[in-house]
């Protein structure tokens, strides 16, 4: 959930931002409106609009924190002084964690974004590929994962992983979508980890 403990944020901002994550985890963006989070923010309209263009300014504002929120998790997870695997571990843990209370209705949603939201999306996606091929980096020079692994190729096939997450008849084989999550993640973070010689005999 969003932590919005910083005093430069007023109550009732924090009330309208608390309020429409958590109804957006529960019904999806699109069925929600404006009125709604205003009545269990216990706002008025108008405080909305003091702080949000319209909701979709509210949904980018949202997803950033996440983002936000998701680096700085992985980033003190990479600093970790722990194996790799264990680090691919803790993050696969804390993605999953992230997702687990989200309805299937925002997760199609999610990984269906409207126009409006696409180009968004793009860019913060690309930020966080961005972030992972920096540890991807620190990891082949300390020899954790396979030397011949190109970072172009672990960009690349990070970016399908999601093409993968936006298959909806690979999805339906799972029991839900955490289960399809953490399939999707194990089956690519521990594909890159380095084998000991004594494990390839």
């Amino acid at each position: 959930m969003i932590q919005t403990a910083d005093r430069h944020i007023s109550k009732k901002h924090a009330q309208i931002v608390e309020t429409a994550e958590m109804l957006f985890r529960r019904h999806g963006i699109k069925r929600i409106t404006i009125e709604e989070i205003c009545r269990e923010a216990h706002v008025s309209k108008m405080t909305f609009y003091k702080y949000f263009k319209n909701k979709i300014e509210l949904v980018k504002y949202i997803i950033t924190l996440w983002f936000d929120d998701g680096i700085a998790t992985t980033d003190k997870i990479n600093a970790m002084d722990v194996p790799i695997t264990e680090k691919l571990r803790l993050m696969i843990e804390w993605k999953i964690g992230f997702i687990s209370d989200m309805s299937p209705e925002f997760i199609e949603e999610f990984v269906h974004f409207d126009s409006d939201l696409k180009e968004f999306m793009a860019i913060r996606s690309q930020q966080s590929f961005n972030r992972f091929l920096e540890y991807f980096s620190g990891w082949k020079k300390n020899g954790e994962v396979r030397a011949g692994i190109r970072p172009e190729l672990f960009l690349a096939a990070l970016g399908k992983i999601q093409e993968l997450f936006q298959d909806n008849s690979l999805r339906n084989l799972y029991h839900n979508h955490v289960e399809f999550t953490q399939e999707l993640h194990s089956f690519f973070f521990y594909g890159i980890v380095a084998c000991k010689k004594s494990e390839t005999k």
